[in-house]
């Protein structure tokens, strides 16, 4: 389970956000905006794959190994409306490095971009 756009920071601790039977992954913007948090149920063994994800990017990401079938990775992204557009450089950077790792790939956020505008903007 994830949540975009968590609206917490480090004076909110694991124990504040906590769902019986689940780990909690969550990277931290501030109270204001951003942030994401993935909810990962106790029974399933995972590990954080923090080192994939570029640190410009409100991301985590974990891989799950699975018996009799490759590795999966699942990441959630949350992109603040108005970022500029080279932050899709940095996840470009991110899905190059995740298809290195020749593993499934999962990808689920919030964007925030408006694929329908016709004139280019710096910022979407």
């Amino acid at each position: 389970m994830t949540s975009h756009e968590s609206k917490i920071d480090n004076q909110i601790s694991n124990n504040e956000i906590h769902i019986d039977g689940f780990n909690i992954i969550r990277k931290d913007r501030n109270r204001f905006g951003g942030g994401v948090v993935l909810y990962v149920r106790q029974i399933i063994s995972f590990s954080d794959r923090i080192g994939l994800i570029p640190d410009e990017l409100e991301m985590v990401c974990i891989e799950l190994s699975l018996p009799y079938n490759k590795s999966l990775l699942i990441s959630t992204w949350y992109r603040p409306p108005n970022s500029h557009m080279n932050i899709f450089d940095y996840w470009a950077s991110f899905l190059a490095k995740c298809d290195n790792e020749d593993k499934e790939l999962i990808l689920i956020g919030d964007l925030n971009c408006d694929v329908s505008k016709t004139i280019p903007d710096p910022h979407t």
